[in-house]
């Protein structure tokens, strides 16, 4: 059911896991408790957890490649360890200026904007304290955060975007669905998914 290319590609991507293909579904095992299922019903992709034999339905795709792309990076989400080096430096900065000189420092000016409306980017406004993210359909989403984790919250969703974006690259997303769908496969919008 899910071309020989994409098993490959898949097993390229997210090499840490052991990924099956019975009939119409795929699984893809992290080794530990947790068996991540792509399976396809009539006309419809469905992406469901097993989690140490409680098996929970996640969501619903129409589209068979945003299906499987957003199947790729739910995946590897979901056994990747995110890295924040800078985390414990931001606990206790108060001045936006000091983390954008941090912010550069680790290479990450491309994936953010302070005091301006920028799409595809993790944009940060110091007027109205306020963290959002604008996708390219030009809609915007407000990323939520505790009021003395402003900048944590900024730092973390920057880190993430630059993540997803190497991984839609590593990827070969061809046809475009990353740029699309990004806000979705961000986790900010539910555009082209039914979640449950």
């Amino acid at each position: 059911m899910f071309d020989n290319e994409y098993i490959v590609s898949l097993k390229r991507f997210i090499s840490n896991v052991e990924i099956v293909s019975i009939n119409n579904k795929l699984q893809a095992y992290d080794n530990v408790d947790i068996i991540y299922i792509l399976e396809k019903r009539e006309d419809e992709f469905f992406i469901s957890l097993n989690e140490r034999g409680v098996s929970t339905e996640y969501c619903k795709i129409r589209n068979k490649e945003l299906a499987q792309l957003y199947f790729a990076i739910f995946v590897k989400r979901g056994v990747t360890d995110f890295e924040f080096p800078l985390m414990t430096l931001i606990n206790d900065i108060e001045d936006i200026e000091i983390l954008k000189e941090y912010l550069t420092r680790e290479k990450l000016d491309s994936f953010y904007s302070v005091d301006s409306r920028i799409k595809g980017k993790i944009n940060f406004s110091s007027e109205l304290n306020k963290i959002y993210y604008v996708d390219a359909s030009d809609n915007e989403y407000n990323l939520f955060y505790l009021p003395n984790r402003i900048f944590q919250t900024f730092y973390a969703s920057i880190v993430k975007l630059k993540t997803i974006k190497e991984w839609l690259i590593q990827l070969n997303d061809a046809n475009g669905l990353g740029d699309q769908y990004e806000a979705t496969l961000l986790g900010y919008s539910s555009e082209g998914v039914e979640k449950f």
